[in-house]
């Protein structure tokens, strides 16, 4: 394995800056899904937090995306909310990492990144996390993405800072002698 390294979580825990600084620290390309969303949402005029406004076929466009670059051939880091599902139902050879933390942490990363209150980001957040889920589910029957079957390893960004974090993720992977930059 190894030549896929997927990122999965909810909002707020960390997979993005955790994406970046294990892609930065293997010198890899890192794709996201999270930028399709928001452009198109903002083509649309769709806030992300309104998941079930955006057309069903943009979804499976993104996911279909997201997979190209997992078959590339090339050795990548993916970030997406279902990217760790999408390589585990397309059978994919991969790292399929899902990020956690109390939402308590989540909304208060979340609170000053969007310029609202904890509790703003907290309402939003799980409306958005319930839409997504429905969507999941009438796309791919997919009710629960965070599901640890999908997974071949689970974090928790609770504890430890951003570089302790991503040495800790490349150590589990057994990757810490493939650093090429810290």
């Amino acid at each position: 394995m190894h030549e896929v390294i997927i990122f999965s979580g909810l909002a707020g825990v960390g997979t993005t800056t955790l994406s970046k600084d294990v892609a930065r620290m293997l010198g890899r390309e890192r794709f996201t899904a999270g930028p399709y969303f928001r452009n198109k949402g903002a083509e649309l005029g769709i806030a992300l937090e309104d998941t079930l406004k955006f057309p069903r076929e943009f979804h499976r466009e993104v996911d279909e995306i997201m997979y190209g670059h997992m078959m590339s051939g090339q050795k990548v880091v993916i970030e997406g909310w279902f990217q760790g599902v999408n390589a585990f139902l397309r059978k994919v050879e991969s790292d399929r990492i899902y990020v956690a933390c109390l939402d308590k942490t989540r909304f208060s990363r979340i609170a000053p990144r969007d310029n609202v209150t904890k509790n703003q980001a907290r309402k939003i957040n799980l409306e958005r996390e319930a839409q997504n889920m429905q969507m999941f589910d009438e796309i791919y029957g997919v009710n629960d993405f965070t599901d640890p079957k999908y997974y071949t390893l689970r974090l928790c960004s609770e504890r430890m800072n951003q570089k302790e974090l991503a040495i800790h993720t490349l150590a589990r992977l057994g990757l810490l002698d493939q650093i090429v930059a810290e």
